[in-house]
């Protein structure tokens, strides 16, 4: 007997759901219906991330903001190779330092050996001096690097903003189909519960 009951209760749940389908089905149209963007906000959500596609869109036919993202591009590309170049000098010269005062430690001459640390010492006072001023640079480079990036983000947002609020206003996401749909599975909920 208890089986029978699961079994019909098994039934009348896969077609309540079939049914619900073609009406989820047809809700979700209704909700979407007579609703159009100019925008592709879709297409453009798997590609990139939201801001920078609408971005894209809206500066496509805009030659002084496509030249402006150029630039902005190309200097932050530009940062990264003149960095490069830096830091492979400063970390090759430390490494030369760092070794060469390995080495020197193991001369066993006392006197060649405190020489040696002492010309090292020297030379080594010497360039801290000339990279002290570069290192003061390279900090502001990458202040100036966050900076354009911030300014750009706020510049990409206020260009943005209204062409999202165009987007949320070409879909209103009226509740109607979600409040339908509540009380489908509440019929459903009730039925289920009212079964032994």
């Amino acid at each position: 007997m208890i089986k029978k009951l699961i079994n019909a209760a098994f039934i009348f749940l896969i077609v309540s759901c079939s049914d619900g389908k073609t009406d989820g089905t047809q809700m979700v149209e209704k909700a979407a219906e007579n609703i159009e963007s100019d925008f592709p906000i879709k297409r453009l959500r798997n590609t990139q991330d939201i801001l920078d596609g609408i971005y894209t869109e809206y500066i496509k036919n805009n030659k002084d903001m496509q030249s402006l993202d150029s630039k902005i591009a190309d200097i932050q590309n530009d940062k990264h190779q003149i960095m490069k170049i830096y830091n492979d000098v400063i970390v090759n010269s430390e490494n030369y330092y760092e070794i060469a005062e390995y080495r020197a430690k193991s001369i066993r001459d006392s006197g060649t050996k405190k020489e040696i640390l002492s010309l090292l010492k020297n030379s080594e006072e010497s360039y801290f001096l000339k990279t002290k001023r570069l290192n003061e640079l390279k900090r502001k480079i990458n202040q100036n690097y966050f900076e354009i990036y911030t300014w750009y983000d706020v510049f990409k947002i206020r260009k943005t903003l209204g062409e999202i609020e165009k987007y949320q206003n070409a879909h209103p996401l009226e509740t109607d189909s979600l409040e339908n749909f509540i009380r489908k599975q509440n019929d459903i909920i009730n039925k289920l519960k009212t079964l032994k």
